[in-house]
């Protein structure tokens, strides 16, 4: 990802600052002609273990948090949390989930044929 880019996600617009937060976060920012650029994938565990320090210091069941954040279930990792969710929206969640594998199916089904 460009600097540029992080420096949008991080509410920054001078480089300077971006450097000084990459630096400060131990994130390897590498240069391509007049571009510099950070690896998405060094950002993307930087904020995952910023929610681990939050959950585990906040959360009475942090494996289960973990858990239902690394399965993608936004269900669950609500309810492990403590928050309260509509059954409308539960099973509007729950449905999409199911129509999506089904989906993904028919489109297995019609690349096969």
């Amino acid at each position: 990802m460009r600097l540029s880019e992080l420096g949008e996600k991080l509410g920054y617009s001078d480089p300077r600052s971006i450097l000084n937060w990459c630096k400060k976060n131990k994130i390897a920012v590498m240069q391509s002609g007049k571009i510099k650029y950070v690896a998405s994938a060094q950002i993307e565990l930087y904020y995952e273990n910023q929610f681990k320090d939050y959950v585990t210091k906040h959360c009475a069941n942090p494996e289960q948090v973990m858990d239902a954040y690394h399965n993608d279930d936004k269900v669950k990792l609500s309810e492990a949390m403590g928050s309260s969710i509509e059954k409308k929206v539960k099973d509007n969640y729950v449905a999409e989930k199911e129509r999506s594998k089904s989906a993904q199916s028919f489109l297995d089904n019609m690349k096969s044929a």
